[in-house]
């Protein structure tokens, strides 16, 4: 699996051991990148976390948790120097 490079990626997010996470655009192969502490996650339905006003922003752990629950997400990521910058969750019309 590759690594994915700096930039945005859309697509369905996923769980990959401690501190990873997939990202599989349409049509593409997943690629693994990777959570740090900092990463912000924005939720916009309250399956991650709850707290705040729309969108919700959560942990890096919190995130972890959910996708280990098995929550669905498709989310926009946006990576840098390695690493997810920002996770937000997008509505599939």
């Amino acid at each position: 699996m590759a690594l994915a490079a700096d930039g945005v990626l859309r697509g369905d997010v996923q769980p990959l051991g401690t501190g990873w996470i997939t990202v599989a655009p349409e049509g593409e192969a997943a690629r693994k990148v990777a959570l740090t502490p900092f990463t912000v996650v924005l939720d916009l339905q309250g399956e991650i976390c709850k707290q705040g006003a729309i969108p919700h922003r959560c942990t890096a752990a919190q995130l972890k948790k959910a996708l280990k629950s098995g929550i669905s997400l498709y989310a926009k990521v946006t990576v840098r120097g390695g690493t997810v910058e920002q996770i937000e969750e997008l509505i599939p019309k």
